[in-house]
């Protein structure tokens, strides 16, 4: 919300401060709220990306109420910059590739604690659809587990197996991108 809205946020600060996890069949929208205001987020006719701000109350901005031209132009900017905020942040969580030799680690084949590990061929319709289900947000609070996997890769690649599963979270587990949560059969994301 800070970033959004470059509005400092405390405890005391009004409005509804909520995630939603978007799922399969629900049309994506993203929605900050600050105060009596909110910027909005979503696919217009599943084609455009539409990014808008509603201000309800100008005086969350110190902005008067009096529609007059000054006012009028000063809640245009915000507005603007709250838009652009709002998407400058998520193009830089976009900037996010690995160091070169991080990346070299996961895409050639190695050896982890005296167990070979196979390599993740960057770009192999597996391995993506592998790493994509890694960084799906339902298996978060349950763990990953070879089901969750198949379900998720599955919708992805048919026909994949278990065999394949248990095979590919062996894969990532020596890779060192998942761990097994003790006493189970989940595995978590590790830093």
């Amino acid at each position: 919300m800070q970033v959004v809205f470059d509005r400092k946020i405390t405890r005391a600060t009004p409005g509804i401060f909520q995630t939603k996890v978007i799922t399969r069949g629900v049309a994506p929208v993203i929605q900050a709220h600050y105060k009596h205001s909110k910027v909005k987020q979503y696919l217009k006719e599943g084609r455009a990306l539409r990014t808008e701000t509603t201000v309800n109350d100008p005086y969350d901005f110190g902005v008067g109420r009096l529609l007059g031209a000054e006012n009028w132009q000063a809640l245009l900017r915000i507005g603007e910059q709250t838009n652009q905020r709002l998407l400058d942040a998520q193009l830089a969580a976009c900037d996010c590739a690995p160091d070169p030799t991080a990346l070299q680690a996961i895409v050639l084949p190695s050896v982890h604690d005296g167990l070979p590990a196979p390599a993740l061929r960057f770009g192999d319709p597996r391995v993506m659809a592998l790493l994509a289900c890694l960084c799906h947000h339902g298996h978060l609070f349950n763990g990953l587990t070879n089901a969750s996997l198949r379900e998720l890769i599955a919708e992805l690649i048919p026909g994949y197996t278990a065999r394949q599963a248990t095979y590919d979270l062996r894969r990532v587990r020596r890779k060192g991108l998942i761990r097994r949560i003790p006493h189970s059969q989940r595995y978590e994301l590790t830093n």
